[in-house]
This record gives C-alpha cells, structure tokens and sequence, in this order.
C-alpha cells in the first residue's frame, strides 16, 4: 500500500486517485483489497489522462420523476482534450456520499444516440411525448460533451465501465 501510494503521489496530480485509495482499501487478514468496481474507474482516469472533480451542490429532485430528494453534485472531468461539467444526481439510497469516478462514469452516454425515433423505441418513450424529447435532448448534450473530452478509443474504454 506505501509503494502503491508514494507511487501515485509522485507520479500523478490527479487528487481524486490519491483521495479515493484512501477511501477504498480495506484491510483484509494483513493485506489490501481495492473494490473492483472503484479500480475501473481509476483505471479509466489514469489511462486517459483525466482529472475528476465532484462537489456538492445541494440536495433536490432531480429526475423529473423524483418524490425524494437526493444529493445533487457538480461534476467535472478534465484532461488534455478539454473538460465536461455537468450534475449528476446520487443515488437515495447513497445519501449524500460523494459519488465515485466509478459511480458517473458507469452511467453515461457510451453510444450515440442516433435519431429521436430510433432513441424512443430503444429505451421505450413515446416519440410524442416533450418528457421524451427533453430526455433526448440531454442526452445528446451529453454524448457530445463526452466526444469533446474523449477520442473513439477511449470511449471504447468507458463503454468497458459498467
């Protein structure tokens, strides 16, 4: 864990890896264990360059569809490309956890949505609803967000978070 540690210290400037090893090694019987699900998304972030940032906003409703409040944060993903901020709205039963790299990557746009009917029938809206075309509408924002920051290989990559 030390090596591992001054490893990155020395290597990376990305301060959400650094904080998040802190966070997610557990000891177990002498030794350390990285949870699978987190080390894809540090993986992803190391292997493309980018920074992650996550910061409480406030807590609300945030899908159109919500009766509770949840914690509402700002997120921004950075690297040599540009960056793409955006909220993103934790899961309830998280409370107000910070999410993980993990946690937002693996629920983002990873294919292009393609037309407003095509989008309707695959996650099956209906095409006359304006719920529907404002759903479709983010989405594209941010799958075009995601192509700023991300060429077609790393996108490949993102689509492996799941």
């Amino acid at each position: 864990m030390r090596k591992v540690y001054k490893k990155l210290t020395e290597d990376s400037d990305n301060t959400y890896i650094l904080q998040t090893i802190h966070k997610v090694f557990t000891t177990t019987q002498g030794g350390y264990k990285m949870d699978e699900y987190i080390k894809q998304g540090i993986d992803f972030l190391k292997e493309t360059g980018t920074t992650f940032k996550a910061k409480y906003i406030k807590n609300g409703l945030y899908f159109a569809d919500d009766k509770e409040e949840r914690a509402i944060f700002g997120i921004t993903l950075k690297n040599s490309k540009g960056s793409y901020s955006f909220k993103f709205g934790q899961s309830i039963a998280e409370g107000n956890k910070e999410p993980s790299a993990y946690d937002v990557l693996a629920c983002l746009t990873k294919y292009e949505p393609s037309s407003f009917k095509y989008f309707c029938d695959e996650f099956g809206y209906d095409s006359d609803s304006i719920k529907a075309l404002k759903t479709y509408k983010a989405v594209i924002k941010e799958w075009e967000g995601l192509n700023r920051i991300f060429d077609c290989m790393q996108i490949e990559k993102l689509r492996e978070i799941q």
